[in-house]
């Protein structure tokens, strides 16, 4: 399986960890800082993307690259906020072939980039 994130401050740098220490999933990462940037043409190769953004860049995010998931694909958010962000992106997923789901990280700590992401802050969470 190939997952898709999106932001890799403390929580999608968080997940992008996790998911390696405890799977054999690809994980392929992407952020504003250019070093790390996933060039769009690669979310058709995952089929999870998880997008940990502010909320509101998380919605225009996911609108700006809804022709670009792969069909059977889970586009999932990991913002706190939900009805700003859930309420729009279902009804933009209605159709598509891909799966929209509001999800919620549940854990985090005072720091937030990548370098203070860990690969066990999701445990118990």
């Amino acid at each position: 399986m190939t997952v898709g994130i999106v932001g890799l401050g403390l929580i999608g740098g968080s997940l992008a960890r996790s998911i390696k220490v405890h799977t054999d999933f690809e994980v392929l990462g992407m952020d504003i800082n250019p070093q790390t940037m996933l060039q769009a043409n690669l979310l058709a190769r995952c089929d999870v993307v998880l997008v940990a953004l502010y909320p509101a860049a998380i919605v225009t995010w996911i609108t700006e690259h809804q022709d670009a998931f792969r069909p059977g694909a889970w586009v999932i958010d990991c913002g706190g906020v939900k009805e700003a962000v859930c309420t729009p992106l279902n009804a933009l997923a209605q159709g598509k072939p891909w799966h929209y789901c509001g999800g919620h990280p549940m854990a985090g700590r005072e720091f937030s980039v990548f370098r203070y992401a860990k690969d066990d802050l999701f445990d118990r969470a």
